[in-house]
């Protein structure tokens, strides 16, 4: 099994890599410099997806598209968009979570920046009175597609602007974060996670999987009934206590990263487990094991993104990277 890693936050690692789980060895790495005179390298995004027969890479005001020497793409976001993540969406649209901005942007290969976007809004009587007392920056970072309904993101922060301040200057406050409908008024549809990242749909299982990233928890939901929540289902702990970020499912198991908290020396981890249902049939959920593991890095680092490594698209954009546009 192989993966496709992007990294943050550390200039000394890679901001691309290629890792063999069964070799536990990383065996790709992309350039850091220019891959030709005048035009941008790969930079160090957060977000990295497939998009079609390409690869979309995209971080702070850009959107770099890969499809093999001769076909590169680049897209300017409106400045202090931040890019975070990045998807295919149904629509043919490259979705870009804009987290400055607190909103998805829509890209089209020909067209560029699509004027359709969605903007965070969260529904204010569920937080308070008042839309002034609302700090603007929710922190949307990112989004996924649920069957039955619709696009739905992951946002750090729905609550008034006096539990917001108090959060970022102590990290054990509790945290805000939630799970909004992007397409129904940002209406919230699960609530009480901390610092939520890599939303995954499990189509096998009929399953939402995420990370709440400060928690160290992977969570399990289900859609409601009434299609009008999103229903908790379970938490599954990991015993490192390390910041979850980076999900992928392959083959039916979900792969996870465990980072270095910022300001430590841990390392990073990879984690997998095949989800097995619960021994009580009445539970509705699925347990996991994690008793398979792969280091990446022993210093300080964190992974933001995992895909499944393609060498249909990966073998043509690992040429264009090493020899040029």
């Amino acid at each position: 099994m192989k993966l496709l890693i992007s990294t943050v936050n550390n200039e000394d690692l890679p901001p691309l890599l290629g890792f063999d789980w069964e070799k536990g060895q990383i065996f790709w790495q992309a350039p850091r410099q220019k891959l030709r005179e005048g035009e941008p390298p790969p930079f160090r995004s957060c977000g990295v997806c497939y998009w079609d027969d390409k690869l979309a890479l995209s971080g702070m005001d850009t959107v770099q598209v890969f499809g093999g020497p001769g076909y590169f793409w680049e897209y300017a976001l409106d400045q202090g968009s931040l890019a975070h993540s990045c998807h295919e969406l149904d629509s043919g649209y490259l979705g870009v979570a804009a987290t400055g901005w607190d909103r998805l942007e829509h890209i089209d290969l020909l067209e560029g920046l699509a004027a359709k976007c969605a903007e965070i809004f969260p529904a204010t009587d569920f937080l308070v009175d008042q839309v002034d007392d609302i700090l603007d920056l929710y922190h949307f970072n990112d989004f996924c597609q649920v069957p039955g309904l619709g696009l739905i993101g992951s946002v750090f922060d729905v609550a008034p602007k006096l539990v917001q301040e108090a959060r970022w200057q102590d990290r054990k406050f509790p945290r805000n974060g939630a799970l909004i409908h992007l397409e129904q008024d940002s209406r919230v549809l699960a609530c009480g996670l901390h610092s939520p990242h890599s939303l995954t749909w499990d189509w096998q299982r009929n399953r939402l999987w995420l990370c709440s990233s400060g928690r160290s928890q992977v969570l399990e939901y289900k859609v409601g009934y009434d299609r009008e929540i999103l229903q908790f289902c379970h938490a599954t702990a990991m015993d490192t206590h390390s910041f979850l970020r980076g999900m992928c499912l392959i083959d039916g198991e979900l792969i996870v990263a465990g980072s270095t908290w910022r300001g430590s020396r841990i390392g990073t981890l990879l984690y997998k487990s095949k989800p097995r249902p619960s021994d009580d049939p009445g539970a509705g959920c699925h347990l996991l094991e994690w008793n398979d593991s792969r280091r990446l890095f022993d210093g300080p680092s964190e992974v933001y993104d995992i895909l499944p490594w393609r060498d249909d698209i990966m073998e043509k954009v690992v040429k264009q990277m090493e020899v040029g546009l």
